[in-house]
């Protein structure tokens, strides 16, 4: 009975601990479930945030995907070409002109690496020399061969440039085309690279072809003056059988044997006359210098290098530099060192012990501005210099002045290197005769109208020949005239038509600073005359004096500085006792303007000249002169222009106001030969024809 009753009371106490168990799992459900609904809005608003994320971030990829394949795109434009200048190892100063040469040179939309190629090294001093040069220019490709003429070196270079330039992570192909040149030819990058614009990047034979009259580029070979190949071919040249087999003999020709044989070069591009031979001597592969020249070959001197420069240059030359001045410098120097004497200079002048005296004379020839202040006219500059010695002396002539330092370098006791640079130009004043000249040269120098030929010819030794003709109405006369220079001293004597023979004799640092001219005139006996030319930093000095027993005496000074100069000049007659002229002037001049205000004729007349340098890049002037007669009180002014259409012809204007218009033409046709056409018309004289005149200057 106790037992049942407990079991029931027990029974009634569970059912409502059930009932809290039923409503406290109800509540943890409903719990659970609100916490999952939360949970859920939490997860999708993750998950929809996550997504949000990749797809920024695939945008992103794809932003940068699209920009990586337009900088590809962009890249891939870009002509990438390697001109690979086979030379010696020996040839240390042809490779530092040809850098002076190349780094000049920056083609627009391409990359055009140039790199001097030669075989192993063989010398002590080779390969310590060689190896300052890869340190300093990295420019040099060592190829693993012994240097040949006709044995392979040109295998050796193409075979090898696929494994010497294989960089996983640079473009491929590391350059689109391989160019082979040799060391005297002069290859105008910007035109190379043009013309390589319309061409394929594939399978491409593109030079000069041989033989010169030939202009099929498939029946032929191209020149070893150059020829470019595509980077497939270079390839080719690697992997082909067909090259091992031609190796020795003519290298260009069987070039275009491999060619052939192997079915390459379905490309071919002959590049006549844009490259060709130096015009003189003048056979079938010589070509006058004209403006779209690719490359100029057998530039095997210097002067033929200077003369090809200066024509492909003449513009920038002229802009940047201005007149011309010829100097000689003499520079006197010590050398110690044991026998043999030094290679670059001439043979000793004296000799004592281990001390060589050395006179070395250095014929600089370079453009000068008279305006250019502290700008270096660089000559030829060496990267090393071992036991260097280093001289200075000073450069003058007509008016200009400059400082230049020349550096010997030496090596194993023998001067391998020279170098000059003109350092500082010279701050003193023009002569007095040079005041309003600018105005003056370009409104009257050039202007011709009679029929004149000059022919000039000049040899290495200093002696040159010059004859002229002038034909005027129906008259002829002209003159012959021989120059010789030898040191300080220059000897010009003339024989013109009349029998007259005129001497000069100048003697130049006669005294620091002073030149010396004495000139006579046979058979005048009486024209005997001695100029002397004092130049000082800051004054100009010239004298003149007759010599005879009544002589004419004329002096001329002018102070001040290369800005800003102030002179006179007064002319003594002893023999009457009278001045014959006293004139004076002020001059002033900045490198875009000069102006000049002269009192002349006695002090009779008033000239004032400007000109205004408008565009140094073509050399667009104006020039004007207005002059007053005080003892009439008239008034007269000229005005004109020059500019040079393109490097090699200049045009010139002249207007003044007494209706008279005159115009010329000049020409350089070939390197230092002009042609010059004249004319000028009298707007007031309707009857009377216009004068012409035609100058021919010949400088072979």
């Amino acid at each position: 009975m106790s037992k049942g009753l407990n079991s029931v009371i027990e029974m009634k106490s569970s059912r409502p601990d059930r009932r809290k168990f039923i409503i406290s799992s109800f509540f943890f459900i409903f719990f659970l479930c609100v916490l999952a609904s939360i949970n859920e809005v939490r997860f999708d608003s993750l998950l929809k945030f996550g997504q949000c994320a990749r797809a920024n971030m695939h945008s992103q990829s794809s932003n940068s995907s699209s920009e990586n394949l337009l900088a590809s795109n962009a890249s891939s434009d870009e002509i990438r070409v390697l001109l690979g200048i086979l030379t010696l190892p020996d040839q240390y100063q042809r490779r530092h002109f040809l850098r002076l040469i190349y780094g000049t040179q920056t083609p627009v939309g391409a990359k055009v690496d140039v790199k001097f190629v030669f075989c192993n090294l063989t010398k002590e001093d080779q390969k310590v020399l060689v190896a300052l040069e890869i340190m300093r220019y990295d420019d040099i490709i060592i190829l693993n061969c012994k240097e040949n003429m006709n044995r392979g070196k040109t295998y050796t270079y193409f075979s090898s440039l696929p494994e010497m330039l294989s960089d996983p992570n640079g473009p491929y192909p590391p350059y689109h085309y391989v160019l082979k040149g040799d060391d005297d030819a002069y290859f105008r990058l910007n035109n190379l690279v043009e013309s390589l614009r319309p061409l394929s990047r594939e399978d491409l034979y593109y030079g000069y072809v041989i033989p010169c009259p030939s202009m099929d580029p498939f029946v032929h070979y191209m020149s070893g003056m150059g020829y470019l190949i595509s980077w497939d071919i270079v390839e080719w040249i690697r992997d082909s059988d067909i090259p091992k087999k031609h190796l020795e003999g003519p290298e260009d020709k069987n070039f275009g044997e491999w060619l052939r044989e192997g079915h390459r070069g379905k490309n071919r591009y002959n590049a006549k006359w844009s490259m060709y031979n130096f015009p003189e001597p003048h056979t079938g592969c010589t070509h006058e210098l004209w403006p779209d020249t690719v490359a100029v070959h057998l530039l095997k001197n210097q002067q033929k290098w200077i003369q090809t420069l200066t024509y492909f240059n003449s513009s920038r030359i002229r802009a940047y530099l201005g007149d011309l001045i010829e100097a000689r410098v003499s520079l006197t120097f010590s050398l110690e060192h044991h026998r043999p004497t030094p290679s670059l200079s001439p043979p000793p002048l004296s000799e004592s012990g281990s001390h060589i005296d050395t006179q070395l004379y250095i014929k600089i020839n370079i453009r000068l501005s008279s305006e250019a202040v502290a700008q270096a006219a660089s000559g030829f500059l060496t990267a090393i210099d071992f036991n260097s010695v280093t001289a200075e002396a000073r450069l003058s002539s007509s008016g200009d002045e400059g400082i230049v330092l020349v550096t010997i370098g030496m090596v194993a006791g023998k001067v391998w290197s020279y170098s000059f640079l003109l350092l500082d130009m010279a701050s003193g004043p023009a002569p007095f005769s040079d005041i309003g000249k600018n105005a003056k040269d370009l409104l009257t120098k050039d202007y011709n109208f009679d029929h004149k030929f000059t022919l000039s010819l000049l040899s290495s030794t200093g002696l040159g020949l010059t004859a002229t003709g002038v034909k005027r109405d129906e008259i002829f006369f002209g003159d012959i005239g021989t120059l010789y220079k030898s040191g300080h001293t220059t000897v010009d004597v003339k024989v013109d038509t009349y029998s007259n023979v005129s001497t000069k004799v100048t003697v130049s640092d006669i005294l620091p600073s002073t030149k010396a001219a004495f000139s006579f005139r046979i058979p005048d006996h009486k024209s005997g005359k001695l100029d002397v030319q004092y130049l000082h930093p800051h004054a100009a000095i010239d004298s003149s004096i007759g010599l005879n027993p009544t002589p004419l005496l004329e002096l001329s000074a002018a102070i001040g500085s290369k800005d800003v100069s102030l002179g006179a000049e007064v002319g003594f007659d002893t023999a009457s006792a009278s001045f014959t002229k006293y004139n004076a002037g002020i001059g002033l001049k900045k490198p875009d303007y000069s102006a000049a205000v002269l009192l002349t004729d006695k002090g009779q007349t008033l000239k004032a000249s400007y000109v205004h340098f408008v565009n140094p890049a073509n050399g667009a002037t104006v020039a004007a002169e207005m002059t007053h007669r005080f003892s009439t009180n008239e008034n007269s002014f000229t005005i004109g222009s020059s500019q040079a259409l393109d490097p090699l012809t200049v045009v010139k204007t002249r207007f003044s106001d007494n209706g008279k218009v005159a115009m010329l033409c000049q020409r350089e046709w070939r390197p230092k030969s002009l042609v010059t056409l004249s004319a000028e018309y009298d707007t007031k004289a309707n009857n009377v024809a216009p004068k012409l005149g035609l100058a021919l200057a010949l400088k072979p």
